[in-house]
């Protein structure tokens, strides 16, 4: 892997959310995919590596195979894998052990362990995200999907009409759709993943009511998704517009006005 240039990333995440135009947003998901960042392990075998005349920052080249196991967080109940742009972020969760990976190949470590719930890059510092991990692959991760299924393919050939207006429900643990609204409209280029029934992630702080009329395309995955109280099992075509129509302490109820479908 070559070294560690996550620069504009970084500028990007950087943007306070409700200024954040939507260039910006496909600004950062662009680096995002395209990125590479460091996540912590543990070594279950120690690396061997001859270390003459060896720069800081200078890639290594093993004389052995590699073992390790990812290092998950806990928060809220669910299992967070924290992922750093830089080793000066890295130190904020203490002196760990870190190794640098493209974010094509940290999805297929995220898919071999099964058991993540969130991503947060640069956790505990002022300009860190968090994301599902549905979310991660989905807005970040399309190519990799191929392992489980071809979501943008899918929504293509298989989406339907809903064939009544219906409620769906979304919860996060900031509220990202209020804070990335401009105006009261929240908008969205890629598939956007919500869930039948307000089950899913209950832990997490704050709700979003999306009311989706009649007619908006959509794909159901009951067929895919094996715990719905942790993974949406609905996802709506991208080009989405919703409109802020009520809000309630943690509460905020969102109706869709637009849906621009290719």
């Amino acid at each position: 892997m070559s070294n560690l240039d996550n620069s504009k990333l970084k500028e990007l995440m950087h943007i306070d959310p409700g200024d954040m135009t939507d260039k910006d947003r496909g600004d950062l998901f662009d680096e995002l995919k395209n990125a590479n960042l460091l996540v912590p392990v543990n070594f279950t075998s120690q690396p061997s590596f001859n270390a003459d005349n060896l720069e800081d920052g200078q890639a290594v080249t093993l004389d052995a195979p590699l073992s390790f196991e990812i290092i998950k967080i806990e928060r809220n109940g669910l299992n967070v894998l924290p992922l750093f742009t830089d080793i000066d972020a890295s130190s904020q969760l203490g002196n760990i052990n870190v190794i640098g990976f493209p974010v094509r190949d940290i999805a297929d470590l995220i898919i071999e362990d099964g058991n993540i719930d969130e991503i947060v890059i640069n956790p505990n510092t002022d300009y860190s995200i968090g994301l599902n991990v549905q979310a991660f692959l989905l807005n970040c991760l399309d190519d990799n999907l191929k392992n489980l299924f071809d979501i943008e393919e899918d929504l293509k050939k298989y989406s339907i009409p809903l064939e009544h207006d219906t409620v769906l429900f979304l919860r996060s643990e900031t509220p990202f759709m209020f804070e990335e609204a401009e105006d009261g409209i929240f908008s969205t280029d890629v598939p956007f993943g919500a869930s039948m029934d307000d089950v899913c992630n209950v832990n997490f702080k704050y709700l979003n009511k999306l009311y989706i009329p009649k007619g908006t395309m959509f794909l159901y995955l009951s067929n895919i998704v094996e715990d719905v109280t942790k993974e949406p099992d609905v996802f709506l075509a991208p080009k989405l517009k919703f409109q802020l129509i009520n809000q309630d302490e943690n509460t905020f109820e969102w109706l869709c006005i637009e849906q621009d479908v290719e």
